[in-house]
């Protein structure tokens, strides 16, 4: 995240709360400004139990519905 932030580019990240709070200190321990980053939508912090809700069927990732909801964050 932090190389391709770094760098100028996006970065997407799913996963739970406590972890996207850790990785955004450590994100602006680097000295980036992931807030700046989020508001030109090159950094994405997506609730990993809200996004797999929208993909997951009986245990199981559907894959259209995976193209779908982490196809739309892509683009």
């Amino acid at each position: 995240m932090g190389t391709a932030l770094g760098a100028g580019d996006s970065a997407i990240v799913i996963a739970t709360p406590p972890h996207v709070d850790l990785l955004g200190q450590r994100l602006r321990a680097r000295g980036l400004d992931i807030a700046k980053s989020a508001r030109r939508g090159r950094y994405v912090a997506l609730d990993a139990t809200e996004t797999l809700a929208k993909f997951m069927r009986h245990g199981q990732p559907e894959p259209e519905l995976f193209v779908k909801v982490v196809g739309d964050v892509v683009a």
